[in-house]
């Protein structure tokens, strides 16, 4: 859930049942790099482009309401809640497929 002005955004998000999230250690850590994965190739995509027209950049991507961020976002949940239900931090590398 986010806030735009006054407009609040929800974001999809997996939910656990009881029992399920076994440890928290890194599930922020594992979100923003999920988010991340999402969001900067579009960045750079826009970068780009707009460099090469000769425009500032213009970061669409990151208004609370672009579907793109909202997409980010809602993978870096997927990632968050991947790591919970890990044990330990690092015992196991997220990858691609483990969040589809």
């Amino acid at each position: 859930v986010a806030k735009s002005g006054y407009e609040i955004v929800r974001v999809a998000a997996p939910t656990l049942k009881k029992g399920e999230c076994l440890d928290t250690c890194g599930a922020g850590d594992c979100f923003s790099a999920a988010l991340l994965s999402k969001l900067l190739p579009q960045l750079c995509r826009e970068n780009d482009t707009n460099r090469n027209e000769g425009k500032m950049i213009e970061l669409n991507v990151l208004q609370p309401t672009s579907d793109i961020l909202l997409e980010a976002v809602s993978y870096g949940c997927k990632g968050g809640t991947w790591c919970c239900q890990q044990v330990g931090a690092c015992i196991k590398t997220v990858k691609r497929e483990d969040l589809h």
